[in-house]
């Protein structure tokens, strides 16, 4: 079976083979102990506290692993990481490559990482919570004041209307794209009893999943920012 590796995981997997066997044996620690999260940046920096390495470097690692443990998964394959070993060995691209040249050990390394409990929910969740054709980034609440003016426009305006452009960015197809949609203060009542409803819900099902014992994955880091 043939494994490509995309152009924007290349960095993440030069990232990990330049890790040192020391090092690697603190990162597999640092990612066994991990408490799995929704977004792979709070892993990201989880790693980089732990094992002393660059965030973005370590997040670069994690989305690179976040990609192979879904592949292998898809795949199903025993063999996934021997696989990938092999093509990227005959690849002959020297900087995908083991630091110190043992790619037995670099296969190793992979192994026990993508066996790690909080990598392979943190994959998982990463897939489920993205699996859309649109997903939001920020909001903005741009508020205007529209005087309006009678017969003579010298003369000062009869009144001013109140308007709020609700500015809701997002991305789709891996590009970032935003609308705009005009509001009025009722309007405004609406989005913010809508919100409020959402919040009532959202603390409710985190109760009951308390009291199922089960980890609930909030995301903590802005999810505009990589």
């Amino acid at each position: 079976m043939s494994i490509q590796v995309p152009e924007r995981h290349k960095a993440g997997l030069r990232d990990l083979m330049g890790v040192t066997p020391a090092d690697g044996e603190r990162f597999t620690n640092a990612m066994s102990i991990a408490t799995p999260v929704l977004d792979p940046r709070q892993l990201g920096k989880h790693l980089a506290s732990h094992v002393g390495i660059d965030q973005g470097q370590a997040s670069r690692i994690v989305f690179m692993l976040v990609s192979l443990y879904l592949v292998k998964q898809d795949t199903q394959s025993e063999t996934f990481v021997r696989d990938l070993c092999e093509d990227l060995k005959r690849s002959g691209d020297p900087k995908l490559t083991p630091g110190d040249g043992d790619w037995e050990r670099f296969a190793a390394f992979v192994d026990a990482l993508l066996a790690c409990d909080s990598l392979g929910i943190t994959a998982k969740a990463f897939d489920v919570t993205t699996e859309y054709e649109r997903a939001f980034c920020h909001v903005r609440l741009l508020t205007d004041l529209r005087p309006v003016f009678g017969v003579d426009p010298s003369a000062r305006p009869r009144a001013v209307a109140v308007v709020h452009q609700l500015k809701i960015a997002y991305h789709e197809d891996g590009r970032h794209k935003d609308f705009y949609v005009a509001m009025n203060s009722d309007d405004l009542t609406k989005l913010a009893k809508a919100v409020g409803r959402a919040a009532q819900k959202e603390g409710t099902v985190r109760t009951v999943l308390s009291e199922l014992g089960l980890h609930f994955l909030k995301l903590e880091s802005d999810p505009c920012k990589e």
